[in-house]
């Protein structure tokens, strides 16, 4: 099956980039890390679905269309490509493990991280009353010893 870039189907079509880039925005797109497909998309599957049906029935009920084949399915491996497989399959759990602990990592980095912020902005409204009960306090002191009317001369 030939594939096209949106570089080819510009040129077949002779549309402006954008506007092939929006056309297939609004036939494919993806939403919560799902694929979220148009109805044109999906009469599309549909019909490769029923054209590509074509397979071998041997022992199987004639009854029974459209299941997945659930008989045992062998495929050979080169020996370079059971050992690379062999090694992908031993690391899988490793990797995983590895993986749970990083998400772990960052949650708990996320709480630290917003609790750092709740103490810094109580550090500052703290700070910020502070300095107004001094300011309040200067000024009070200053009229309280005749300074509010004089000017100060450096």
């Amino acid at each position: 099956m030939k594939r096209y870039t949106t570089a080819d189907i510009v040129s077949l079509l002779n549309k402006n980039e954008r506007t092939v880039r929006r056309w297939i925005a609004d036939l494919i797109s993806i939403d919560k890390g799902k694929y979220v497909v148009s109805e044109d998309i999906l009469k599309l599957l549909e019909i490769r679905a029923n054209s590509d049906n074509v397979r071998t029935d041997i022992g199987q009920d004639p009854d029974i269309e459209n299941e997945d084949f659930e008989a045992d399915y062998i495929e050979g491996f080169t020996t370079v490509e059971y050992i690379e497989f062999q090694k992908r399959i031993n690391e899988y759990p490793v990797l995983k493990n590895y993986i749970d602990n990083l998400e772990k990592q960052i949650e708990y980095f996320r709480f630290s991280h917003n609790k750092q912020l709740e103490i810094n902005e109580k550090q500052t409204q703290t700070i910020n009353e502070l300095s107004q009960g001094i300011k309040q306090r200067n000024f009070i002191e200053a009229k309280e010893k005749g300074f509010d009317n004089q000017e100060i001369k450096i």
